[in-house]
């Protein structure tokens, strides 16, 4: 068996932390997401649900990259970060997504000294493209070893030294974005005691401009990016989690708009008491005030 560090070394990265941090980066962004595991995808045919993949493991299960490969091919937009599916099941390399990442070639690259994991490199400028993202942007990301060669791929984004940062490739009906750094180094992390960096906004752009080339918008919708937001919707009514993500720094007066697949009658909070809100065909706006890690449950009816 392969030793689990040698495995992180090997592309700079941990998947779990990789998890994690791109989980905390969505819900900061404000796409709607969604946990899928591979026996869904090869059981459930749960791909067919979806008009956006995140994909930051490096171990893939080759039945699942193919599905994968054809949900691409058939419309589906792929965000792929720099060891995603570079291993299939018996910790072999795999090609199977290449001609979907556009690149030419993806050798796994040498191990590295283990005091330079994980996500050790140091943060450097990247800067986006401007027709794209629609206006130039910098944001700074630790490079991952260059263990690819672009192909059909545009550049999205370069790092200073003018290493490819970000791809994109058109793959039949739909796209595919590739990340060449790991989602960890985006960010210092979301402790209690974190500020929001001065590239914040940058990094939300990452991730919600393939959102919206996928039609998937913001479920949730505020004034405050604080403010961390989840929904589950029923068949007559949505539940709606809203917290304070901030250890020192209240929410005050916050606007909240919430997409509803329903016209909605009536917005209660976790201790049921009415809220005002205004209503629309498909959305219920309202305010909110919450104290440092603070929080509450909304239910809204139809």
């Amino acid at each position: 068996m392969t030793p689990i560090v040698e495995i992180n070394a090997r592309f700079f990265t941990y998947p779990l932390i990789e998890r994690a941090t791109l989980y905390a980066l969505l819900q900061n962004a404000r796409v709607p997401i969604e946990i899928v595991g591979e026996e869904e995808i090869l059981e459930d045919d749960a791909l067919s649900r979806y008009r956006l993949l995140f994909v930051v493991d490096p171990h893939v299960d080759s039945r699942v990259q193919t599905r994968i490969r054809d949900w691409v091919a058939g419309g589906g937009v792929l965000w792929a970060g720099p060891a995603a599916a570079a291993w299939h099941e018996f910790h072999e390399p795999s090609d199977i997504l290449l001609d979907t990442l556009g690149l030419a070639q993806r050798p796994a690259p040498p191990p590295l000294p283990r005091e330079t994991i994980p996500n050790s490199g140091a943060p450097v400028l990247a800067e986006g493209s401007n027709a794209f993202y629609g206006g130039p942007f910098t944001f700074r990301a630790a490079a991952a070893p260059p263990p690819f060669t672009p192909g059909a791929a545009e550049v999205l984004a370069s790092f200073a030294d003018g290493r490819p940062a970000i791809l994109r490739h058109r793959f039949g009906k739909g796209q595919a974005f590739f990340h060449a750094f790991p989602a960890a180094s985006l960010t210092d992390g979301y402790g209690r005691f974190i500020a929001e960096g001065p590239e914040a906004d940058a990094c939300r752009r990452l991730l919600r401009t393939p959102a919206e080339v996928a039609g998937v918008r913001p479920q949730v919708e505020s004034d405050s990016s604080d403010l961390l937001a989840f929904v589950r919707d029923g068949t007559d009514f949505s539940l709606v989690v809203l917290a304070n993500g901030q250890n020192e720094r209240p929410v005050q007066d916050a606007r909240i708009r919430v997409s509803l697949p329903f016209r909605p009658a009536s917005v209660t909070d976790g201790q049921g008491a009415a809220v005002a809100f205004e209503a629309d065909s498909d959305s219920a706006t309202f305010r909110v005030s919450f104290a440092p890690r603070w929080g509450s449950i909304y239910l809204i009816r139809r």
